[in-house]
């Protein structure tokens, strides 16, 4: 930790938010808010969700945000860390997607990388493209 960048009070106004979940449907299904939970004070300032980036002072990842999001009542559980590579001018005139390497850590392991790559054909033209891997979720032996 002795290279996470120390937030200022404004840093901390501009890149973090917090919140708590209230009551309301989800597919039509109605869920409760925090505060009427069982054993949860009606008065609660509990966050329930919170948001942010946050910056690492070293040679290597200076300038590099790195987000975080979690929280309670979200509409997916599960854990997985996006790493957004750097956007680069195109050399053919068009605005491209991000290439994206996702690691899925739960609650099936893999991963998934997002790319631009050339679209079958005579042109030369860019689209993006996936290329994905889990584990099966009703594959689970011993494992070390």
């Amino acid at each position: 930790f002795k290279h996470l960048h120390k937030p200022t009070d404004n840093d901390l106004k501009k890149l973090f938010i917090r919140g708590q979940y209230t009551s309301g449907k989800v597919d039509g299904k109605k869920y409760i808010s925090y505060r009427s939970e069982p054993n949860v004070d009606p008065e609660s300032t509990t966050e329930t969700f919170a948001s942010g980036a946050f910056f690492v002072d070293s040679e290597r990842f200076r300038g590099v945000p790195f987000f975080f999001r979690t929280g309670k009542r979200l509409t997916a559980k599960g854990t997985h860390v996006n790493i957004v590579f750097k956007q680069v001018e195109s050399i053919f005139g068009s605005s491209l997607q991000p290439n994206v390497l996702t690691i899925y850590i739960q609650p099936t392991e893999g991963f998934s990388l997002s790319m631009n790559g050339k679209e079958v054909g005579e042109q030369f033209n860019l689209a993006p493209l996936t290329l994905d891997y889990r584990t099966d979720a009703t594959a689970s032996g011993a494992s070390p």
